[in-house]
């Protein structure tokens, strides 16, 4: 990793590595990068003037040579020039190399930033080209070798995430060395802005980096389909709802609330196709975002969601849905007596489609009647309480799967 120091206008800052000490005055952003191939330091200036010193601080007699052997200085500090290597000379040994470039003279030109959406499967990447003009920031080595130093560039856009069962915004930030091929990316899931900037250096210096933009429409499509199961209030109905496996299982009829969670405004229309496993043929078809429906009979259901997007894209995905077989049993006994258990003469019930109770008193008059079976007798008659003992019921009903019941008993009510 490079070794950086950012100074403000004329902030002295001392930069050390594990073989040099330089100090550095300058009314300009500087780095100085001490991990670099085969010299000690590059320094990097926003523009170097007759102020701008390097000084070498590690102590010794100090003298200051070009890379071509010529003597430069035997002072302890140097204003330095653009393009030009320093070797400096401590005790007369050769000890450190060491290149400064003025990166105010090569500046970024940004020409072009532009999306392709004619490519393969524009539903599912992008193709983002640049063009720019950036000179290359150049140093040789101890060797005379020429060496380039990379230049790398951020590009940045806020992405469309489904994350924690909601949409939401998800920064993306990429860095791309120079010279970069067409990138590819994943097609964002919302209308976007592209920004490319940089330089690298500029960034680490913090100079208010140049950049260059594009607007992006987007059009892939992403659902993450949905159901709730609407439960009743009876507590007496069995297995009313079970959504914690990858089918919604409930008792009939079922009335279930889809949700498309789809990528809004991208995904723009939708379709719902509702259908028995058994009877593909049979469907019901809906154009909501979201649908309420009521599965009416027992048996296992698909719901399939296709979303799409005016750019021409789509998303499909579908739920399982299992109406449970229907269930009757009739209590015995029950004890309106106040204490949260067995106050009312309710069944116990799953998948009923229709349902009629009549409850009567010995001497065969009616004293509750119902259809919800969700619902039971308190032992009351017209808001009294109704004497202890025992009474008649006649239940016709018929499932959800078509059965039909036919009940009839005795129960017993106890104060």
């Amino acid at each position: 990793m490079n070794k950086k120091k950012v100074l403000t206008i004329f902030l002295f800052c001392l930069c050390l590595s594990a073989k040099a000490q330089f100090s550095v005055s300058s009314t300009s952003q500087y780095l100085q990068l001490a991990n670099v191939t085969n010299v000690d330091a590059v320094f990097l200036f926003n523009g170097i003037d007759p102020l701008t010193e390097i000084t070498y601080t590690g102590g010794g007699t100090t003298e200051w040579r070009l890379y071509d052997g010529s003597f430069y200085s035997n002072q302890a500090s140097v204003s330095p020039d653009d393009a030009t290597g320093y070797i400096v000379r401590v005790n007369g040994t050769n000890a450190y190399w060491i290149w400064v470039i003025d990166c105010s003279l090569y500046p970024v030109v940004y020409d072009n930033l532009q999306v392709s959406y004619n490519q393969p499967n524009p539903c599912e990447n992008l193709i983002l080209e640049a063009s720019l003009t950036v000179p290359d920031l150049v140093y040789y080595d101890k060797n005379n070798v020429r060496r380039i130093l990379p230049r790398t560039f951020t590009l940045k856009y806020t992405d469309y995430e489904f994350a924690s069962e909601s949409w939401q915004d998800k920064p993306v930030s990429n860095t791309y060395e120079y010279p970069f091929s067409p990138v590819t990316l994943p097609a964002p899931k919302k209308d976007v802005t592209f920004t490319l900037s940089g330089d690298n250096y500029a960034a680490e210096m913090g100079l208010a980096a140049d950049s260059i933009q594009v607007d992006y429409l987007a059009v892939a499509v992403a659902v993450h389909p949905k159901g709730t199961i609407e439960e009743r209030a009876g507590m007496n109905e069995y297995e009313r709802s079970d959504e914690s496996q990858t089918v919604l299982k409930g008792s009939g009829p079922l009335v279930i609330s889809f949700e498309s969670r789809a990528n809004v405004p991208v995904a723009a229309f939708f379709e719902w196709i509702v259908y028995d496993e058994a009877t593909p043929q049979s469907y019901y078809r809906y154009n909501d975002e979201n649908l309420r429906y009521t599965f009416k009979k027992t048996g296992d259901y698909i719901a399939k969601l296709t979303a799409k997007s005016a750019g021409g894209c789509e998303a499909i995905d579908s739920l399982r849905i299992n109406v449970t077989e229907s269930l009757l049993e009739v209590p015995n006994a029950f004890s309106p007596n106040g204490d949260g258990m067995n106050d009312e003469f309710r069944v116990v019930f799953r998948s009923i489609a229709t349902f009629n109770i009549a409850v009567y008193n010995r001497w065969g008059k009616v004293v509750y009647k119902g259809t919800d079976p969700s619902k039971g007798w308190n032992g009351r008659i017209n808001g009294k309480e109704a004497a202890a003992g025992g009474y008649y019921y006649l239940i016709e009903a018929v499932g959800t799967d078509g059965t039909k019941y036919h009940r009839r008993g005795h129960v017993a009510l106890f104060r």
